[in-house]
């Protein structure tokens, strides 16, 4: 089984402390990204923080794979076990990225989305720019396919019912 880490991107929502908890037991890497203080006007991130959270998330990184969960994620014990299934099925066939079963392919950004580590790092990462703010998964995809990569859809479901 590949390495990978979870990243939640914290930007409009509380995450409730019991399922960090679950998602950090048994060992599993999990890192949790927040804009400061200075960076938050009525408790929502300036533009472009959720590419640059990702960008830096991607980079300290030590997994083979990154996934990055963020608005309506509610991921429980299973959602692992799906997860690294997916994992190895995007491996098997030469995909890129897998994103989850109950998330629209073409949304602006997912909110339960996994990245070969090493193919963003050498796509130059998310877009920062201002302009391009809430569409960091859309633009990567479409990169990536650009430049020859496949996209899996996943088993897994991370939404809240």
């Amino acid at each position: 089984m590949s390495s990978y880490e979870v990243v939640i991107v914290q930007e409009r929502y509380d995450i409730d402390p019991d399922v960090l908890g679950g998602l950090s037991s048994d060992g599993r890497r999990l890192s949790i990204v927040r804009p400061h203080v200075y960076d938050v006007i009525n408790r929502v991130a300036l533009n472009g923080y959720c590419a640059i959270a990702r960008n830096q998330a991607t980079e300290l990184g030590e997994g083979e794979w990154v996934i990055f969960l963020s608005d309506g994620s509610d991921p429980d014990e299973s959602w692992f076990i799906d997860l690294e299934r997916d994992l190895e099925d995007a491996e098997a066939r030469g995909a890129a990225v897998t994103i989850a079963a109950d998330v629209r392919p073409e949304a602006m950004r997912v909110r339960d989305i996994a990245y070969r580590r090493d193919v963003l790092a050498a796509l130059g990462g998310f877009s920062e720019d201002d302009q391009d703010d809430g569409t960091e998964d859309f633009l990567a995809e479409l990169e990536l396919i650009a430049a020859g990569f496949t996209i899996a859809q996943g088993a897994r479901c991370c939404g809240r019912s």
